[in-house]
């Protein structure tokens, strides 16, 4: 009898030419189902370039990537999200002038059934999941903790708030898998425990968490799997616990700072 597989994402020997530039080298790693897991490195390490193969705005050079048990590695970007694969970029990406209410309720509509006959013509069938769409809306801002911003513009929000509303906006959409791409840049402390709170909040409800992330506080606290990519190759796959005793890391970091020194001493 075959086993289910806990995995919920899988690379295999992924690799990324760009004009015979290698950005990522036979990289092959796994995401649990219900877990958070960081994917760190070094500046140019290749972190943003697995994003975006996994999320489909590109295409890897070789290898496969598997989602759920099933290839996509060149599935079309629009199909990866009614399949559970959703992302928050780095720069929030809202709709400034509609309403906080309205941009969650967006991200509501892309798994609703009423199409476009009866959203034209107002059709019974259009209200009553308009109302239902409504109400989960504003279910998910309760959650989040931005209910009482849901009737404000959205472009008047705090830049900690924004993130919070592209957060919500992407959870509402239901997905299995989240990509987080840097998601407290720009947060202060205080917003970025917050958040690490919103994230383990959302752990409880089963959904599959994956952080690009430069604060490496933060993902010590909230992760429980790293991958460290660097130059474009997996350096380290493991716990948080073992890293600080790995000399690869250890030296991928003081390195990278080290070459910032020196170029700051000559300029």
């Amino acid at each position: 009898m075959k086993m289910e597989s806990n995995n919920i994402l899988e690379l295999k020997d992924i690799s990324k030419n760009y004009f015979g530039l290698e950005a990522l080298k036979r990289v092959s790693f796994q995401v649990d189902k219900g877990t958070i897991t960081a994917l760190i490195g070094p500046n140019g390490a290749g972190k943003s370039t697995a994003f975006n193969l996994i999320s489909g705005l590109e295409n890897p050079t070789s290898g496969q990537i598997y989602f759920l048990g099933k290839e996509i590695t060149n599935i079309e970007v629009h199909e990866r999200g009614p399949m559970g694969l959703g992302r928050i970029f780095q720069t929030p990406k809202i709709f400034e002038y509609l309403t906080v209410l309205e941009n969650v309720m967006v991200g509501i509509h892309g798994r609703t059934h009423a199409g476009v006959l009866k959203s034209g013509f107002r059709l019974p069938g259009f209200k009553e999941e308009e109302k239902l769409i409504r109400e989960q809306a504003i279910e998910n801002l309760v959650f989040i903790g931005l209910a009482k911003e849901k009737d404000r513009m959205a472009g008047t929000l705090s830049f900690g708030n924004l993130r919070l509303l592209e957060f919500v906006r992407a959870l509402a959409s239901k997905p299995k898998l989240i990509l987080l791409d840097e998601p407290t840049a720009g947060l202060t402390p205080v917003e970025t425990e917050a958040f690490a709170d919103k994230l383990s909040a959302i752990q409880k409800t089963g959904i599959t968490t994956l952080i690009v992330e430069h604060d490496l506080k933060f993902i010590m606290s909230i992760a429980e799997k790293i991958i460290v990519l660097n130059h474009g190759q997996k350096i380290y796959d493991g716990s948080p616990a073992s890293i600080r005793e790995n000399r690869q890391v250890i030296e991928a970091y003081i390195g990278t700072r080290k070459e910032n020194r020196i170029h700051a001493e000559n300029t």
